[in-house]
This record gives C-alpha cells, sequence and structure tokens, in this order.
C-alpha cells in the first residue's frame, strides 16, 4: 500500500513539478486568499441569486448552459436541495484560486519557486474587485473560481504528445463553458504570455509553433462542441455581419469605459506603470538571452493587445452587453499575469514594489467591500422593517391573508446605498457597481424578493409601472416612504436618501 501512494506522489511530482516544499507555498497563498476574503464571509449577505436560491434550493444554471455546476453543486451540497452551505463555497475557492496562483508562477515567472514579489503579484487575479463580484456568491463562487483553474491547468501540459494535450485542452475548454463562460478568455491569455516567455528564452520555434497550433486547434474544438451540443440558446445572439465591427468595437469602449470609472486614480496608475514594468522586462530578458530586445518588445506589445482583446472572453461580440462585474474577472487574471512577468528576473526595486503597492490597494479594498455589504444588509433590513410596519395594517394585506390570495405591489423610486456606502462611493464606481443588486425598490428585483419571501407576508407579486393605479388613495405616508393602495393593489413610493 505504502509502494502504491509514493508511486502515485511521485507521479504528481513529475507531472506537475510539485515538491514537498511547494506546500509552504501553496498554504502561504490559501492564508492570503482567506484573510482577503474573510470580511465578505463574515458580513454573511445574500449575493443576488443567492436569495432565490437560498429560499427555494433551486439550480437554475441550465439557463446559462452550465452543465458542470449543476452537476457538482449536487455533490458539493450532498443533496438534490441547495441549502445554504456557505462558506464553505468560498473556502473551496479559496483552495482553487491559491492553485491559480501557483500555477501561475511557475507558467510566467521562469522560476519553480516564487519570491515575494512574485507571490504576491499572483494574488493580484482573486483579489481584483472584478472577482470579488464572483466571490461575493455563496453558491456560485467555487463554479466561478473552478472556471478560472480549469482554463489555467492545461497549460502545464502543452508539452505532452500533441494529440493527449488537444484532448485534454477540449476537455478544460468544455468545463469552463458548462461553468462560467465569461472564462473564456484566461486559457488564451495565459498561452500567449507563456509561450512569449519561451520565446524570448529562446526555446526552439518548431516546438512553439506545435504549442500554438494545438492549443488554438484544442480550444476551437472545445467552443465548437460547445456551441453545437450544450449551449441552450438564451441571451447569446452574436452580431449580424453588418453590424458586427461597430458593434463589437462599442462593446469594447465600453467596457474600457467601465474600467476607468470604476477604477481609482491610484490603481489605474499603477496598472499603466506594471504594464510599462512589463514591458522593459520582456526586453531586459531578451538581453539576457542573446533575443533581439526590439523583437521582445514588438511581440510583448502585440501580445499584451491580444490579452486585452481576449480578456473579456466572447462577450464583447455579443448583442447582449454583459457589464456585472463579475463577467469581468478576465481583468484581473491579465494584471496578475503580467505583474507576475514584470516582477520576475534580475528586476529593480520599482518592479518589485509596483505589485505590492496595487497588491495593498485592493487588499484593503476587499475588507472595505465586505463591510459594505454588512452595512447595506443592516441598511436594507432596516428599510424593510419600515415596509412591513406600513404594510401589515392594510386592507389589501387583510384581504389576501383571509381569502389566501396574491397581493399586486408596485415599488416607485428606490432606497439607494446606506449612507456610509453613499460616502464611499466618493471614492470609486466599482462599489456601486457591485452592490447594484443590493437596494430594496424599482429595479431592485432580489430584495424585492427578499422582502415578499422571507418575512412572512401574504403572497405578493412584484409587478412593473402601471398607469392606471395612479388614482389610488394614499394609506400611509412618512420620511421613508409613501403607500398608495386599494383592497386589492399596492404601490410602494420607496424614498431614497442618494443625492
Amino acid at each position: 500500500m505504502n509502494k502504491v501512494i509514493d508511486s502515485i506522489e511521485h507521479r504528481i511530482r513529475r507531472n506537475l513539478g510539485f515538491q514537498k516544499e511547494d506546500l509552504k507555498e501553496y498554504v502561504l497563498l490559501c492564508i492570503a486568499y482567506f484573510i482577503a476574503y474573510i470580511s465578505i464571509i463574515r458580513a454573511d449577505y445574500n449575493y443576488a441569486d443567492d436569495i432565490g436560491r437560498k429560499f427555494s434550493g433551486y439550480h437554475g444554471w441550465n439557463d446559462w448552459s452550465r452543465w458542470s455546476t449543476m452537476i457538482l453543486s449536487n455533490f458539493i451540497h450532498a443533496d438534490w436541495y441547495l441549502s445554504d452551505i456557505s462558506p464553505l463555497p468560498q473556502l473551496l475557492s479559496c483552495f482553487l484560486m491559491a492553485s491559480v496562483s501557483f500555477m501561475l508562477i511557475r507558467l510566467l515567472s521562469g522560476r519553480t519557486k516564487a519570491t515575494i514579489s512574485t507571490g504576491i503579484a499572483s494574488l493580484l487575479c482573486g483579489i481584483c474587485p472584478y472577482f470579488l463580484g464572483c466571490i461575493s456568491y455563496k453558491y456560485d463562487s467555487v463554479y466561478m473560481a473552478l472556471a478560472v483553474w480549469i482554463s489555467v491547468f492545461p497549460v502545464l501540459y502543452r508539452k505532452k504528445r500533441s494529440w493527449k494535450y488537444i484532448l485534454l485542452v477540449i476537455a478544460c475548454t468544455l468545463i469552463m463553458c458548462t461553468t462560467y463562460q465569461p472564462a473564456a478568455g484566461i486559457f488564451p491569455m495565459i498561452v500567449a504570455l507563456t509561450l512569449l516567455q519561451e520565446l524570448i528564452k529562446g526555446e526552439d520555434r518548431r516546438s512553439i509553433l506545435k504549442e500554438i497550433v494545438t492549443s488554438v486547434l484544442g480550444f476551437i474544438l472545445g467552443m465548437v462542441i460547445f456551441k453545437a451540443f450544450l449551449l441552450k440558446p438564451g441571451d447569446t445572439a452574436v452580431y449580424s455581419s453588418d453590424q458586427f465591427v461597430n458593434g463589437v468595437r462599442e462593446n469594447y469602449r465600453q467596457y474600457l469605459k467601465l474600467i476607468s470609472g470604476d477604477f481609482r486614480k491610484v490603481w489605474l496608475l499603477l496598472i499603466f506603470l506594471i504594464i510599462l514594468a512589463f514591458l522593459w522586462r520582456e526586453t531586459r530578458y531578451a538581453s539576457e538571452n542573446g533575443y533581439p530586445a526590439w523583437k521582445a518588445l514588438l511581440f510583448a506589445v502585440i501580445i499584451m493587445t491580444f490579452c486585452l482583446l481576449v480578456m473579456f472572453g466572447v462577450n464583447p461580440i455579443l448583442v447582449r452587453f454583459a457589464d456585472d462585474t463579475r463577467c469581468m474577472l478576465g481583468v484581473g487574471i491579465f494584471i496578475a499575469a503580467i505583474a507576475i512577468v514584470a516582477a520576475s528576473g534580475n528586476k529593480t526595486i520599482i518592479q518589485k514594489l509596483l505589485p505590492i503597492l496595487l497588491f495593498w490597494c485592493w487588499f484593503t479594498f476587499s475588507f472595505t467591500y465586505g463591510n459594505a455589504m454588512a452595512e447595506q444588509k443592516r441598511y436594507n433590513e432596516f428599510r424593510m422593517q419600515v415596509v412591513i410596519d406600513d404594510l401589515k395594517d392594510l386592507d389589501a394585506i387583510k384581504n389576501a391573508e383571509k381569502n389566501n390570495e396574491k397581493v399586486q405591489v408596485m415599488f416607485i423610486g428606490n432606497a439607494g446605498f446606506s449612507p456610509v456606502l453613499r460616502n464611499m462611493q466618493k471614492r470609486g464606481n466599482v462599489l456601486a457597481r457591485l452592490l447594484r443588486d443590493a437596494t430594496l425598490g424599482e429595479k431592485g428585483s432580489w430584495q424585492d424578493r427578499y422582502l415578499f419571501s422571507y418575512y412572512d407576508l401574504p403572497d405578493c407579486i412584484a409587478v412593473t409601472s402601471n398607469a392606471k393605479w395612479a388614482t389610488m388613495p394614499v394609506v400611509k405616508d412618512n420620511v421613508y416612504q409613501t403607500i398608495f393602495s386599494d383592497n386589492v393593489h399596492i404601490i410602494i413610493n420607496v424614498h431614497s436618501g442618494n443625492k
């Protein structure tokens, strides 16, 4: 038995280059992620879809062709009914993202061991504010982290026999597509950056060309198989040929506009400096290996441009613009990847400091965000309690409870953010976008569902604006809301404190 275990351990080390001493590095990465996420976990916030799943225990991922997520969820929850098992999914995400950081260091730094600067740079992929939108989910977080992990994993095997590598890429691409499709740009990014390091290092060009061909072939085949057999039609329409160029260009413009608005100026400055450090490191690395510096710079610019184009996955070519923060998780992977390259090799003190400074900015933001979630949760519960106090005596509610009928409720206005968050918003827009589904009232569908489902109110149906209801009398009026009602309908005009 011991011989079998030793044999398995030897195979793992041989295939992954994983030694016993690497365990310490991996554990440190896990701890770093756990500390970064602890404020979010502690907030115990039901984030968006979590509200519906916690209440009803449903899956609901088949609408987005996330078949692997549906299957895995039954094992992780150990039941067909998906009860709330948080923070287990988020803890599992820590292990997966630590593994992603570990693999990125091995692939991009040219070293078998992490340094302090490359280790910290690798953490940027999981503490980027956009990925915090993924880790916020009590249910989905582990599958989003898995989509990232499965996109990086096959790159480790790029030098294996071609047919084995192609099959692995196909399998991993299918798993990625059936867990979280916005991660589709991660594999091409990491392959491109990894092969750039090999090219500058002077490795055999035929070998590099073979890796390019097999990677592209496996990825395209995986995407084609997914589209042909596993993709469920939905909001996946692609721009028509006559609208394609303008539509895609506009989507990229919108993404760049979101990033510039989301990130604080100091973040943008540090990212720009990391890009310059990446280009500088590639030219220096070329000089050290006898490769023309101008060629290295040219290829580095080309590869970086390619990464910028693919980091949003297939979203830019879709008619429906996906602007959720979680859909932009590729941004953090790209920044982490070039930061690792910039921080590796014979680096200057600036190259060491830049990833550390950006890490500290995002690390502290993760605590700001987690505490903001807790504060918004408190504020929402307060505003809901005020609504319930005003609703409980209305004739429409009493009649619905007595006759076992449903009440139609229409919201006007929105409670907005807690006064605490309003002050925080002045420091960047990403906080508001991360919590945009966390407000009560009109266009606050998840919080409205929380109000109607979690407080034992009679069955209430939230309906859209209806002009015919405008003549109903005012039955409650206070600083927080004005309520109009007859015997079967209710309008709640929620007053916002947002300035």
